[in-house]
């Protein structure tokens, strides 16, 4: 403490480590203003020395009295043995010495002990998960992680999506154990060994739905029909979607393409997904269920559609606006509608079916498909699946069957098609140099001037390099990313064991990127989009027999044509693939013709991806289309 004399006041100023001043002995000197008081610390209480503040800084008050003469004698007894203001006593000092006990107490009871465990149920739930094993086979599980209790590693899958799939693939290879949908699982990727699975359907793996998709779909279809009714759907819908037939419907699927996109044209920016969307439905539902893009009911049928996709993986609440009750009635509207199309159809005879009695007569020599595509009517795929099999005399075929399959049509058909045809628009937009090579190929081919509607079928698979530009898009980013199989036996798998009853997914999305020899970083989307992949002129044949140059530059560049069947898998293989590819990829095919030969267009938005559990941009990506001059 410094103690100043003035003409007539005491300056008194008071260091942090002095001690407290005795306030009795000083506040009537403050108040009467023989003493102007000042202090090193802060202010604790804006409040003053009447209000019982011991406490105060640059407080004055003017000269009131005259008795200042006996400031000497006061000066010495302004002190007080007492603490100063930073110095806890008493009850305070106890406080700050418990003080960090409490915090370790606080941090061991509601942080250390639960991570503990939680750690230790966790391995627990891993101990149990992999006790779940074929204990009478030898082979050992894939290594992995199980995630936590019950949840498995869904929250990484949902959240982190690619980036979790791809880092899981670095840590522990192509073969991998997890917990996914509720199930332990082996998730598989690469080429070799996706090859035993899709080659073992109905041997060492099965196809096994979620109870919503049982109850939406049907069990009388082709998805989760007996092995009998699967077999004889799926022959028909594949013959029903032969090139032969293709040829029939490809006029319908032109001119709604060629339609939708003067459209666009006119309309200038529109939200592609959406847009896809329309065009999708409206030409799956002419050309593969006989619904008339002009029925007024068109929209209704689109919105069914919409509910019995969103309906397919859902929770089954079954209460008002819910959207499992919206599936469900949805699937009945559907039923109801298909019933009207086709009972008839079904109880026609041949001569109502083909216009005469016989018609193997007229046509001796024709294949069962030759005849039933020669009818004047453009029919729709579900009525050419009637001609087939009442010319095969198949009659274990049933309304009911064709039902089911106009549901599969809907659910396979729009979604992955809408997400494949908005994906290809984006690809061609974002590589300039694909998008004229492509107006070269149309221009070269003679079909630059052609109405679209007159362009033949086979004339359109014809163009090598559209075939390649719509390939690479289902190779960078496939709409469908993998898929689910349940192991109906214990089987080898490179060495580990696939247990009987484990969930089997595979990777399309990883197998095609290990096939293509790049390493994606974690976080990026997809591979570059590259159509040389698949139109590759180093790897060309000469009279069968590779040229020692073109032997050279094999090991230098990669492409479709050193990789196996299984390395480009979009629709999938063997017993299980798509029924419906070819006329996707003719869609798909039509689309970029036309795009490329009427328009100009390029993204107005960021674009922005999503990955699961589909490949498809974002609903909020914009693209500008302006007509080609």
């Amino acid at each position: 403490m410094s103690i100043t004399r003035t003409s007539d006041m005491l300056d008194m100023h008071v260091l942090r480590d002095d001690v407290a001043l005795d306030s009795e002995r000083l506040m009537p000197a403050v108040l009467e203003g023989k003493i102007n008081l000042t202090m090193d610390w802060p202010i604790v209480s804006e409040t003053n020395w009447t209000q019982g503040t011991d406490l105060v800084s640059n407080y004055t008050i003017p000269n009131s009295t005259s008795e200042l003469q006996n400031l000497e004698n006061f000066e010495g007894q302004v002190y007080a043995h007492l603490p100063s203001p930073t110095t806890p006593t008493g009850s305070d000092s106890y406080f700050l010495k418990i003080l960090p006990y409490f915090f370790s107490v606080y941090a061991l009871k509601y942080f250390v002990v639960p991570a503990i465990l939680f750690i230790c149920i966790c391995k627990l739930w891993e101990i149990q998960c992999v006790n779940l094993k074929d204990k009478t086979s030898d082979l050992p599980l894939p290594k992995g992680r199980m995630g936590i209790p019950v949840i498995g590693e869904m929250l990484h899958f949902l959240i982190l999506g690619v980036s979790f799939q791809r880092a899981r693939r670095n840590e522990f290879g192509l073969i991998y154990r997890t917990h996914l949908f509720g199930r332990p699982t082996i998730r598989v990727s690469g080429e070799k060994f996706i090859k035993k699975l899709l080659l073992g359907e109905g041997q060492i793996v099965e196809t096994k739905w979620p109870y919503t998709t049982q109850v939406i779909l049907g069990t009388d279809g082709i998805v989760n029909g007996s092995k009998e009714t699967h077999t004889m759907i799926k022959k028909l819908a594949l013959r029903a979607l032969s090139p032969r037939f293709m040829e029939r419907y490809a006029p319908s699927v032109q001119r709604s393409v060629r339609n939708h996109v003067q459209s666009w044209n006119s309309r200038g920016e529109i939200f592609m997904l959406e847009e896809c969307k329309q065009l999708i439905a409206r030409t799956m539902m002419t050309v593969l269920l006989g619904i008339e893009e002009d029925d007024p009911d068109i929209q209704k049928y689109i919105t069914s559609a919409d509910d019995i996709i969103n309906s397919i993986l859902c929770i089954p609440l079954d209460t008002p606006f819910s959207v499992w009750r919206k599936g469900k009635k949805a699937r009945e509207f559907i039923f109801e509608q298909m019933k009207m199309k086709l009972k008839t159809k079904m109880e026609c005879t041949e001569e109502e079916l083909f216009g005469c009695a016989n018609i193997r007569s007229h046509k001796p020599g024709a294949s069962i498909d030759e005849i039933s595509a020669s009818t004047e009517s453009v029919d729709s795929v579900l009525v050419n699946i009637i001609k087939i099999a009442k010319l095969e005399g198949e009659t274990s075929i049933r309304l009911r069957n064709l039902q089911n399959l106009a549901l599969e049509i809907i659910f396979a058909g729009t979604q992955s098609l809408q997400a494949s045809s908005s994906l290809l628009i984006l690809h061609l937009s974002q590589n300039l140099n694909v998008l004229e090579k492509l107006r070269q190929e149309i221009k070269t081919s003679g079909l630059w001037d052609v109405p679209l509607d007159e362009i033949p079928y086979r004339k359109v698979n014809g163009l090598d390099y559209l075939s390649s530009v719509v390939n690479e898009c289902l190779r960078v980013t496939p709409p469908i990313p993998g898929a689910i199989r349940v192991a109906k036996k214990t089987f080898e798998l490179n060495g580990f064991q696939v247990p009987k009853g484990w969930q089997v997914m595979f990777s399309i999305r990883e197998t095609h990127e290990i096939a293509s020899g790049q390493e994606k970083p974690l976080e990026a989307v997809h591979l570059p989009y590259n159509p040389d992949y698949f139109y590759c002129n180093k790897c060309s044949k000469r009279n069968g027999i590779l040229s020692q140059e073109t032997s050279r530059e094999q090991d230098c560049h990669i492409c479709h044509r050193k990789n196996g069947p299984f390395s480009f898998i979009p629709f999938g293989k063997g017993t299980r693939m798509c029924a419906g590819a070819n006329y996707a990829l003719f869609v798909l095919r039509v689309l970029a013709i036309e795009v490329a030969r009427s328009s100009d267009f390029f993204p107005t938005t960021p674009i922005k991806f999503k990955l699961i559990p589909m490949t498809k941009p974002a609903s909020s990506v914009k693209v500008k289309f302006n007509p080609r001059e």
